[in-house]
């Protein structure tokens, strides 16, 4: 996430992977009873007592911590204590964590989690699976934190564990809430908060409405943020646990710097700054610091920003926090950029990138390259500028990418969301048609009474209630089915409309804005660029333009096959087809030496919609085509194999990884890599392929050797009993086309 919003990743802090070895963070004076009892403790006892200290003095002073762990480690090894020594390299880790330090952290708690395998400890596992998953989840590796939470639940079954399990629930909603998943998140947030709320520990209930307020600001709703910031807040203060009390204060700064309010920001910060000296705690106050002196570069009292910008630097030098001195650099090369000093703000946004990329702090990397772009190309180096320029647009395109996805999975958010919302009123319905039984069976008991009375009346009125029920049950009946009906329509609707999303959302924008950057160039400044130059960017424009245009039309042949058109299929000669489309290729095999040929020696007929069998040839050639090297080779050849015929498309190219075989007709992806000339594809192309073969009674299939090359095969039907010769003068004279309607 960007820096400011502190997020509690366990019970216990935030910003750091603590695990769950203890339930609450002790204060100074519970810390100095620990270090006490090391005096007295008996020798066999002393490494645990040592990590216990290791993580209380974590968030109090990292050097001691750190310290602390080390000798435990130490005499844990020396004694075989195997337990200990793994809680040792967790703590070790956490404190690299904490100080920023993210490389040095994984082998640590790696080594843990072994440890805690080996010797079949479900608590030490449990705490360094927590951590782990914790890691993951600060470098932006979703996955793999996914995994390390799932797995640590694997070891909480006992209705004991509820606090743990109530915890990783925490972590996971925190994840889902980053990757875009809002209605999982708020069900794990408010799974959570439910058994925190049942143990009356208000502590922990304020810290989950702290990450349900992270989880409101990063979707924007700030109001709802700012809500549950200030009932976290008055929690800490009636609890007075001033620790606790800067987190929430950070983030209502960060609210404020949001909405532009810089004065409150700063005011908020201030009061983070001061728990941090009260209590010593050197985080709280550096970042404390770092936001004051963003808000007053915002409000352009520079040299009030600076100061606190550099205060801010000789703290987190002190404690080696690498991310924060990735965002004190980047800040310092505003400052110096605003006093036009361009070299020194070249030199810092440098730095900053160093750092940032330590810990693939994406939004940082695609301000500072912007930045440093500008400021070379006034230097007129327009080469570098040019580079740095083509960095960030990779980085701007990778940022959209993760955007994309967060767009697709918010878009099925909100439809889980009204699912569920129909769910509740299908529910009610179902209520009140229980409320009707109940009322009908009182009719009933009341008719029963009558008997004695009136037979013939009692006859009449269970007849009457016999019909009637039989039609409600038809009706009833027939509601279910149109509902059945109306649900698979809106399931269909909804996956089209997100495959179009994914597709239109970026790579159309992708190609056209990589198009307009270079024709600005090429009229504004055309004097930078040699002649040469100009040759080589109007050749790409051109290849531009043939990407969109191939995009373009397998979108719109995809987006009509989805509509359910009718299939044409005629005996068509495969030998004919894959001729014409040869031709049309080669015009793009020559400008890469490729040497295509056709081995098609027999003319077999095939039952086949033309277009759709059209469209597979073409864009398996193209394929072979962008991932074939200067001066490679494609070959088509085929052979008949029973009621089929099986066309192949081979090249020598750059073959598939075979983890990326099983994913290139995955329909919920759209794969897609680039080719040797960087030729950039939309992943669309092969789904295409696959989903026309099949229509036509055929199938697809793919074998590669990595290094080495590619073969895409596929069958269609023969057509027996069909001359061909025939058949190429009737398509030529116009008849038996009725495959040129099919998709068109």
């Amino acid at each position: 996430m960007p820096r400011g919003k502190l997020v509690y990743i366990t019970l216990l802090l935030g910003l750091v992977c603590i695990p769950l070895i203890l339930s609450a963070k002790p204060n100074v004076e519970e810390v100095d009873s620990l270090v006490q009892k090391l005096s007295s403790v008996s020798e066999k006892n002393k490494a645990e007592l040592l990590n216990q200290i290791s993580f209380a003095y974590l968030y109090i002073d990292a050097k001691k911590a750190q310290n602390y762990a080390e000798q435990a480690l130490e005499l844990a090894i020396k004694r075989k204590d195997r337990k200990e020594e793994g809680t040792a390299y967790v703590a070790m880790g956490s404190n690299y964590f904490l100080r920023g330090e993210y490389e040095a952290c994984l082998p640590l708690l790696k080594q843990g989690l072994l440890i805690g395998k080996d010797l079949n400890d479900r608590k030490l596992i449990t705490n360094s699976l927590n951590s782990l998953g914790s890691y993951y989840n600060k470098i932006g590796d979703f996955k793999k934190a996914l995994d390390a939470y799932e797995e640590a639940l694997t070891y909480l079954k006992s209705p004991k564990d509820d606090i743990e399990i109530a915890t990783i629930d925490s972590n996971l909603a925190g994840l889902y809430s980053t990757s875009g998943n809002y209605v999982k998140a708020m069900e794990l947030f408010m799974r959570a908060l439910t058994i925190f709320e049942k143990k009356g520990s208000k502590e922990e209930v304020a810290r989950i409405k702290n990450n349900i307020a992270v989880a409101y600001h990063d979707w924007g709703n700030l109001d709802k943020a700012l809500k549950y910031y200030n009932e976290a807040l008055d929690v800490y203060r009636d609890l007075n646990q001033l620790s606790n009390e800067a987190i929430p204060l950070n983030n209502i700064g960060e609210i404020y710097k949001d909405r532009g309010e810089y004065e409150k920001a700063i005011d908020y910060y201030r009061q983070c700054y001061g728990i941090g000296i009260m209590l010593d705690n050197r985080q709280y106050e550096s970042i404390g610091i770092l936001g004051m002196g963003e808000a007053l570069i915002k409000l352009n009292r520079i040299d009030e920003g600076e100061a606190k910008i550099l205060e801010a630097k000789a703290k987190f030098e002190s404690m080696n926090y690498v991310e924060g001195l990735a965002h004190v650099y980047y800040n310092m090369g505003l400052i110096a950029d605003a006093r036009k000093q361009s070299d020194q703000a070249m030199a810092d946004f440098e730095k900053s990138i160093d750092y940032a990329k330590k810990l693939h702090i994406i939004d940082l990397l695609e301000k500072n390259y912007a930045a440093l772009s500008r400021l070379v190309a006034i230097t007129g180096d327009y080469r570098r500028a040019f580079e740095l320029y083509n960095t960030y647009s990779t980085i701007r395109d990778s940022a959209f990418n993760e955007s994309k996805a967060k767009l697709i999975t918010e878009i099925q958010s909100r439809y889980e969301l009204e699912q569920k919302q129909n769910e509740i009123e299908i529910l009610t319905r179902d209520n009140a048609i229980k409320d009707l039984e109940l009322g009908r069976k009182r009719i009933r008991f009341n008719i029963m009474l009558g008997i004695i009375l009136v037979l013939a009346v009692f006859s009449a009125l269970v007849a009457t209630l016999y019909t009637t029920k039989r039609k409600s049950n038809l009706l009833l009946e027939s509601s279910n089915e149109q509902i059945l009906q109306q649900k698979d329509e809106l399931e269909k609707l909804n996956t089209t409309k997100d495959k179009l999303l994914s597709i239109i959302g970026h790579d159309l924008r992708g190609s056209i804005g990589a198009s307009k950057s270079m024709l600005h160039q090429l009229i504004k400044e055309p004097d930078v660029f040699p002649p040469e130059e100009q040759e080589q960017i109007k050749e790409e424009l051109y290849r531009l333009s043939e990407n969109t245009y191939e995009l373009l039309e397998n979108l719109l042949s995809w987006a009509k096959s989805q509509r359910g058109l009718k299939i044409f299929k005629d005996a068509n000669s495969i030998r004919r087809l894959v001729d014409s489309n040869i031709e049309q290729q080669r015009f793009f095999t020559d400008k890469k030496n490729i040497e295509l040929t056709s081995q098609l020696t027999e003319d077999c007929m095939v039952y086949c919609d033309r277009n759709m069998i059209n469209m597979v040839i073409r864009n398996l050639l193209t394929n072979a085509t962008k991932f074939t090297p200067e001066k490679g080779k494609i070959t088509v050849f085929g052979h008949r194999a029973g009621n089929n015929y099986r066309v192949s498309i081979k090249d020598n190219g750059v073959g598939i990884p075979a983890e990326n075989i099983s994913r290139i007709f995955d329909s919920r992806e759209f794969f897609t890599t680039y080719g040797t000339n960087s030729e950039k594809g939309s992943g669309l192309g092969l789904i295409l392929c696959k989903e026309f073969v099949e229509k036509n009674g055929g199938e697809i299939s793919v074998e590669s050797d990595l290094g080495r090359g590619t073969t895409f095969s596929f069958t269609l039907v023969v057509a027996t009993g069909v001359n061909s010769s025939s058949m190429e003068m009737n398509q030529e004279n116009g008849k038996g086309t009725p495959g040129n309607s099919s998709i068109g």
